[in-house]
């Protein structure tokens, strides 16, 4: 690894004490590790499909995704006062910062998508569902779920906190995996409408991206810990 490399490595680990920006593992639940409190509760269950790797690699993995979209929330705050704000009937003139940012925001609403994915694939090895495997996914699966664990608190609040914070979210990854991903979407949106009205309008949005990664890091530790915690209501072994 270069010595330039560290040298950011050194500055974007400081944007993380400034955002306090955490991933699994930087987190405690009930006073012990991520991974202890998912050991704790799956091991004490019978899970409802065959699980084909160890329990504890899905944690690993959900730790993981959190590490990269701490990595890319970082990056987002980083590079956004570089960004720049186009002047109406003017040329895009984009920066690196600017390019660099919303390439970043593509790679964050990816790994937003790979969480939930993957709670959802959680949600199917615990609960009883006619789901086949290439079919799971969280809102399919939590949509299933029967009483009286769909009348729970962790539930309803997994649910609520999915369908307000983070499903609006996915309709954005929706476009930029299937249409035109933020960059492009901004770039043609100044071609097409360069009036001040619209100009203001794709600004704001686009400098949101940073918050708006921050607050799916932040979502993802919640969901994580009431998916564990919705888990643990199932009968023992």
């Amino acid at each position: 690894m270069t010595k330039a490399y560290h040298e950011f490595d050194n500055e974007l680990r400081i944007k993380y004490l400034e955002l306090n920006l955490k991933h699994l593992r930087d987190i405690e639940f009930d006073g012990v590790s991520y991974r202890q409190f998912f050991v704790d509760v799956v091991r004490k269950k019978k899970p409802f499909q065959n699980l084909s790797f160890l329990d504890y690699k899905m944690a690993y993995e959900m730790d993981f995704i959190t590490a990269d979209m701490k990595y890319l929330t970082g990056m987002l705050f980083f590079l956004r006062p570089g960004i720049n704000n186009p002047l109406p009937f003017n040329g895009y003139n984009q920066t690196i910062e600017d390019r660099r940012y919303l390439m970043h925001t593509t790679f964050g609403l990816q790994a937003a998508y790979n969480f939930w994915d993957r709670l959802g694939d959680l949600l199917w090895f615990f609960f009883p569902s006619t789901l086949a495997e290439r079919d799971v996914y969280f809102d399919r699966i939590i949509s299933l779920i029967d009483k009286p664990y769909n009348k729970s608190n962790n539930y309803i609040s997994l649910l609520e906190l999915y369908n307000k914070e983070v499903k609006p979210v996915l309709q954005v990854r929706r476009e930029a995996v299937h249409y035109f991903q933020p960059e492009c979407k901004h770039f043609w949106g100044h071609t097409e409408d360069s009036s001040q009205e619209a100009v203001e309008k794709r600004y704001k949005e686009k400098f949101g991206y940073a918050d708006l990664m921050l607050n799916q890091l932040n979502t993802a530790a919640k969901a994580f810990e009431l998916t564990v915690r919705l888990i643990d209501e199932l009968p023992d072994k």
